[in-house]
């Protein structure tokens, strides 16, 4: 059939297909191009050296290795003040009462025990603003225990007479045998010191044979927080300047 078509369009149909056997060829062969990477810039980054630790004036290596904080510790917990140890005082003494009592066969809640003013073992009739304090310890852990505590005023109440190294109660030259009917117990304080330190005694004393039912003894820095309560305050101190008045 083609070869009866005229001679034009014989023609034009033979380049096309021509052309068509060209284009598979070329298609046929060529590869496809894929995109070359793009190249990303590198930074390098050099290790450090490493430096030896510094040394210290005896010539070996500092430790570097971290250490846990040390815990805070506020001075009132590290030096306990006077409030903290006249109340460790009155509560150990009233605990030693308390049980000399129950385990004596007395019953705590009702006999009657009297408190008495600590006194300088120096001069037993002279009362101090230390020793008024502390009998007041005395009365509050006393009561919290639930004994029947009183308080005798030394001088006006009461008089503690050194006899033979004893320490014999006498209310106003020998009335104190009519208040055993009211009293059973008593508890005295004395104190001494030295330069430093304060010590102090205390003891439950029955009025009715005067025996000594249970004691305790204590020692106190004599700083100036405990020395105020005697009355030795000290002095500020002064720093002269020059030029000024």
């Amino acid at each position: 059939m083609i070869e009866n078509m005229p001679g034009l369009g014989y023609r034009w149909v033979c380049g096309l297909a021509i052309l068509l056997l060209f284009a598979g060829a070329a298609c046929a062969g060529q590869q496809p191009q894929v995109a070359a990477p793009v190249e990303q810039p590198s930074y390098f980054v050099p290790a450090l050296e490493a430096r030896p630790a510094p040394a210290d004036a005896a010539g070996t290596m500092a430790s570097r290795e971290q250490r846990p904080p040390l815990p805070y510790y506020p001075a009132s917990l590290e030096e306990p003040g006077l409030e903290a140890l006249l109340g460790e005082i009155a509560r150990e003494a009233a605990g030693k009462i308390y049980y000399q009592l129950r385990d004596g066969g007395d019953d705590p809640a009702k006999v009657r025990v009297a408190v008495v003013a600590a006194v300088p073992l120096s001069d037993l009739k002279r009362e101090s603003e230390f020793g008024r304090v502390l009998a007041e310890y005395f009365l509050t852990d006393l009561a919290d225990r639930g004994i029947r505590v009183t308080e005798l005023r030394l001088g006006r109440d009461i008089q503690i007479v050194p006899q033979t190294g004893e320490f014999v109660l006498s209310r106003n030259i020998g009335e104190l045998a009519s208040q055993q009917q009211q009293l059973d117990y008593v508890v005295l304080s004395t104190y001494s010191n030295t330069r430093k330190t304060l010590m102090l005694h205390g003891r439950l004393v029955a009025l009715q044979d005067g025996l000594v039912r249970t004691s305790w003894r204590h020692n106190l820095p004599l700083d100036r927080e405990l020395r105020w309560l005697f009355g030795e305050s000290e002095e500020p101190f002064a720093v002269p300047i020059r030029g000024m008045l």
